[in-house]
């Protein structure tokens, strides 16, 4: 069984779930090695409230993580945690600026304003707007051919569909679930979220190290 999913499964207290459930989804950005994850959190989960949430993201900011509620309704809460840096670097590729000023984008704003925007685009359609991948970090390549294919073919998938460097993707995967493995491990050494992003700088020189040949 994977350790991940065996951890949750055990008996940890709801908050504490619902911790768990964040590192994983979080588990690349905290190390610094992704600009971004999103987590949609069930707002009739228990242990939920906005109380909760909002410390929540004041724990994330303690450690310059910001936060963006993309969508909320009674049900579910969708959120997106960023290095405010690291995504603008991001955001600010060429290939990635192409895409964006395609859809609409106007380029220049700043990061928040870029996802305000986005946020504008995911309540106005039926679909999440295929640029979203830009914004989590995904190769701007890989977002243009799944934009160009509606989503369809593709060489690979994994934590987004794969039109270029399969070899490269794969290996950024396997970074991916080291980083959620690292974090697994801390918590079921005992440490709460808001400990492990005060202390997880600490970690990223081994997670640098898995970075070698990762491009």
């Amino acid at each position: 069984m994977n350790k991940r999913l065996a951890f949750e499964a055990g008996p940890v207290s709801s908050r504490r779930r619902l911790e768990t459930i964040t590192a994983d989804g979080c588990a690349p950005m905290i190390f610094g090695v992704k600009p971004s994850n999103m987590v949609a959190f069930d707002r009739r989960a228990p242990g939920y409230d906005d109380r909760w949430f909002d410390c929540l993201c004041c724990a994330f900011a303690r450690a310059g993580i910001a936060s963006y509620v993309l969508c909320s309704c009674p049900a579910r809460r969708l959120v997106l945690f960023y290095r405010p840096a690291m995504l603008r670097d991001h955001l600010n590729d060429p290939e990635t600026k192409a895409i964006l000023m395609k859809e609409g984008y106007r380029m220049g704003g700043t990061v928040s304003e870029m996802i305000a925007h986005l946020a504008g685009r995911i309540a106005g359609e039926r679909k999440f707007p295929h640029e979203i991948g830009l914004f989590l970090g995904y190769p701007a390549r890989d977002v243009a051919g799944f934009i160009q294919n509606n989503g369809n073919g593709g060489v690979g998938c994994g934590y987004w569909r794969v039109y270029h460097d399969p070899e490269g993707a794969k290996r950024r995967f396997a970074l991916y679930d080291k980083c959620r493995d690292m974090i697994s491990d801390m918590l079921t050494e005992g440490r709460s979220l808001s400990n492990i992003l005060t202390t997880g700088g600490k970690y990223n020189e081994n997670v640098c190290d898995l970075l070698v040949g990762n491009g």
